[in-house]
């Protein structure tokens, strides 16, 4: 490769480049030849394989052979979908509990939809083919603010997690007087 853009460099510009001189890195020349998996990635791809197949599992498992959801052994419901769907998008009256606090799950999910959107236009906006003239033209816009003030969404949806958090357990300690599973409520959440 070297070679050939020596060449060029003499052809089209006239211009004798020193062999000593390296044009090319070997380390960042790509082929189509595909890397083999590291152990890291080998690891994650075993993990995570093991827990869609527990969630397939226990949600066929909850479909075919659960007809009564108060004989749920809490290990097959933590995996289920068919069971955490039902949860995840029940609609509640407003005036079924008086301690559940919906606005501050919805300010939760807000902020991390901000965050979320931040890193996602930060990262764009670092790439290789980002023209650096018209970021300044965005800089000084409007719209930068939307970014530039993420900050303040990232601090709000650590601290609403937190208490979010601490209420649930609070609440969880309450009802089974001071006793906490830990390792069930990991493996809810």
């Amino acid at each position: 490769m070297d070679t050939m853009l020596r060449r060029l460099f003499e052809k089209l510009l006239d211009v004798a480049i020193s062999t000593d001189l390296q044009l090319v890195d070997e380390n960042t020349c790509r082929s189509a030849e595909k890397k083999p998996y590291d152990s890291l990635t080998i690891f994650t791809i075993v993990v995570l394989s093991v827990l869609c197949a527990l969630m397939v599992l226990s949600t066929f498992y909850d479909y075919l052979f659960i007809e009564d959801q108060k004989q749920f052994s809490p290990l097959v419901k933590a995996f289920s979908a068919r069971a955490n769907s039902r949860v995840l998008f029940r609609i509640v009256d407003t005036k079924s509990n008086p301690n559940i606090i919906d606005c501050l799950h919805g300010m939760r999910c807000l902020s991390f939809i901000w965050v979320v959107y931040g890193h996602d236009y930060l990262v764009a906006a670092m790439g290789p083919n980002m023209n650096y003239v018209d970021m300044l033209t965005w800089f000084n816009s409007a719209f930068r603010m939307l970014i530039t003030q993420g900050i303040y969404a990232v601090d709000t949806l650590f601290f609403l997690s937190g208490l979010l958090l601490v209420l649930i357990v609070l609440r969880v300690m309450e009802r089974t007087k001071g006793k906490l599973n830990i390792p069930m409520m990991y493996l809810h959440r």
